[in-house]
């Protein structure tokens, strides 16, 4: 019996060794094509690189072009991005007719497999892009002769987003978002976060013969609410820890002349409501038909709401223009903040 059992375990052996044989010898299908190392989120205007392991059985030494992909949950066939080929100039695939050799070119080694990095950035000013929010995304590779794409085993989500800019001069600066950030929970954006990202991002300004002082430079954030202002200062989580959102104007208070820095999405903000008396606005993006004060006056104005004036902060100190007035007609800059009074009822502007 034990001569029986040998004699089975030995044959099934045998079996699998040329089982094993045969799908290396046969050309079994051993292909595999997978990117890994992929950032949850990118900035529009920003570059990144992801690994990619390229498999194809029994084309050792043939040639590939890989190139990047981002495509809108809504239309996932819609593609745009850039890929930096091996020229090091950046492609994303247009104009029409798709040049596959301007992407980036890799061969596959003895064992049939390429393992490598490629840099990728997306593509703003194409159709295909939807604004910031979350993209499909993956990898694609075409043949020397064209044929493709075959896309990559795996996929996986990025959150595109935009970098608004800040420069501040020490002591008040007046500003407002253009970038929403990104809330990980269902609670607010507060005045703590706020300050807290603001500082990680800053980076100081060089003087001459001046030590920039360490900790915290950005001190403290100041709303105007029913008719007084509130302050919320760096590290007290507790006093005036109110939201930050588009649409409202911000005094921040620094130490220290720099620039900062502040990741989020664009605003969808379609209006602002305009209290009684005196409030501080804002807009995230430039507003069609309106390039400056007076324009800005009139518009609100022809939406029913009497405000009459309006203030930037510049310099240290107020520059007011009256409607109608020639005087301090200034332009208006999506992420700058501004005083306005509104000598009527409360009112919403919808913005154009």
């Amino acid at each position: 019996m034990l001569k029986i059992v040998g004699l089975f375990l030995g044959a099934l052996f045998l079996f699998l060794s040329s089982a094993t044989s045969a799908s290396a010898g046969w050309g079994w299908d051993t292909s595999g094509f997978t990117i890994g190392n992929v950032p949850a989120k990118v900035d529009e205007n920003g570059n990144f690189t992801v690994n990619v392991n390229l498999s194809v059985s029994g084309q050792a030494g043939s040639s590939y072009y890989l190139r990047a992909a981002f495509s809108h949950p809504t239309t996932p066939t819609s593609y745009f991005g850039y890929t930096k080929n091996n020229a090091g100039n950046w492609y994303n695939g247009t104009p029409s007719p798709l040049d596959h050799t301007q992407f980036y070119r890799v061969t596959l080694d003895s064992n049939a497999s390429w393992i490598g990095t490629i840099e990728i950035k997306p593509d703003p000013l194409s159709s295909n892009y939807k604004g910031t929010g979350s993209y499909n995304f993956k990898v694609g590779r075409y043949t020397a002769t064209g044929s493709g794409p075959t896309w990559s085993d795996n996929s996986t989500t990025i959150t595109i987003t935009k970098t608004q800019n800040f420069t501040f001069a020490s002591g008040w600066n007046l500003i407002g978002l253009t970038a929403e950030p990104i809330v990980a929970t269902n609670s607010a954006y507060f005045a703590e976060d706020f300050l807290i990202d603001i500082n990680n991002s800053f980076i100081p300004k060089e003087i001459s013969g001046r030590q920039t002082p360490s900790g915290n430079k950005v001190l403290s954030v100041t709303r105007w609410y029913n008719g007084r202002y509130q302050t919320h200062f760096v590290g007290n989580s507790d006093l005036y820890n109110f939201s930050i959102v588009p649409g409202e104007g911000y005094f921040i208070k620094t130490n220290w002349p720099g620039q900062s820095t502040l990741s989020g999405l664009y605003s969808a903000l379609s209006s602002i409501a305009i209290p009684s008396g005196y409030s501080m606005i804002s807009f995230p993006r430039a507003l069609t038909g309106i390039t400056n004060a007076e324009q800005l006056l009139q518009a609100i104005q022809a939406q029913g709401i009497d405000v009459r004036l309006i203030n930037r902060w510049f310099g240290g100190r107020w520059m007011p223009h009256a409607i109608e007035s020639q005087a301090n007609n200034f332009s208006i800059t999506p992420g700058e903040g501004y005083f306005i009074r509104n000598f009527g009822s409360p009112g919403t502007f919808t913005l154009p």
